[in-house]
């Protein structure tokens, strides 16, 4: 799905978890756990109204929603009263396409960013050479931190020999990887836009207020290790809390989590927000075009608390 060779996966033993429990650990480190009864299904509540079921309650582990473990018995009754049930061992391969989703940017090393281009070489050597040989060559690790980017925010590099020439076109520019990661991202603007449309056609997004994106531009600081956004950690607290609560309206209209932003702030802002919102969508205005059919359904804003002036970095 997101055009990125999954690593072998493999199953050990581990007594130190309990019977039913599992650990999924990437180079080592845990990332995810769960637990599954191999005998029972789990019942998954849609969201809304659904009637009581007996089993034992909790959260199916991919997504975070509410779920219960019913027994065979009760399997045909919990699919009337709503929930959507599943096989134990559908829960678990869930879980792991999620974790490596989630993942994906870490998991794509330089090794398989060679094999990547490697298999683009024959169909477009010309370009291949010019990224990795060429004057304007960026060169592999480069190359890679771009495709991470872009797998770090979910967008498929599937279209790997697109994303190259884009690369090419831009490198002459610009060899910094943010920047050359937002050229990409303009270029694959329509899938990415097309993911977050609804059912009509029509883009909703929540906008930021002028004030608040003006804090986001004074706050971005440049390193060589890539752009990030240094806020006061009150104005950050602040700045999620009503980002929730736009995002906690769309939810009830049944929309899609999407933030339109200044081009010049979309990646770092998008960094800024991913740790404590990992799902939210952020789309600049150079990556939507004119044929989009857009509506705004909020405004983040900052208001000033009594008796203080906003913070500024």
């Amino acid at each position: 799905e997101l055009g990125v060779v999954v690593p072998q996966i493999r199953i050990r033993d581990n007594m130190q978890l309990g019977a039913n429990e599992y650990s999924i650990r990437i180079r080592g480190v845990q990332v995810a756990q769960g637990e599954i009864l191999p005998d029972q299904f789990l019942a998954i509540n849609p969201g809304g109204d659904v009637g009581e079921v007996s089993g034992v309650h909790t959260t199916e582990p991919a997504f975070g929603v509410p779920a219960v473990w019913v027994t065979s018995q009760n399997r045909g009754a919990a699919e009337l009263a709503g929930y959507n049930v599943i096989e134990p061992s559908a829960v678990l391969a869930t879980h792991l396409t999620e974790i490596i989703r989630t993942h994906a940017a870490e998991l794509l090393d330089r090794q398989a960013t060679q094999k990547l281009i490697d298999g683009v070489k024959e169909e477009c050597p010309v370009v291949v050479n010019e990224l990795v040989e060429g004057p304007q060559a960026i060169g592999v690790g480069k190359i890679q931190k771009v495709l991470q980017n872009l797998l770090s925010e979910r967008v498929p590099i599937r279209n790997l020999p697109h994303i190259l020439e884009i690369l090419a076109d831009n490198s002459a520019v610009t060899k910094e990887v943010d920047p050359l990661t937002e050229f990409v991202r303009v270029g694959l603007s329509m899938g990415i836009v097309q993911n977050v449309v609804g059912h009509d056609g029509t883009l909703s997004v929540i906008v930021l207020d002028q004030a608040v994106e003006q804090e986001i531009q004074n706050a971005a600081r440049q390193t060589s290790q890539g752009s990030y956004v240094a806020l006061d950690p009150t104005l950050t607290q602040r700045l999620i809390e009503a980002i929730q609560t736009q995002l906690d309206e769309a939810a009830s209209l049944g929309l899609p989590p999407v933030l339109l932003v200044n081009p010049q702030i979309r990646l770092v802002f998008s960094r800024l927000i991913r740790r404590y919102l990992p799902g939210v969508t952020v789309l600049s205005y150079t990556e939507v075009t004119g044929e989009t059919n857009l509506r705004s359904i909020g405004t983040v804003t900052l208001q000033k608390q009594s008796g203080q002036e906003t913070p500024r970095t």
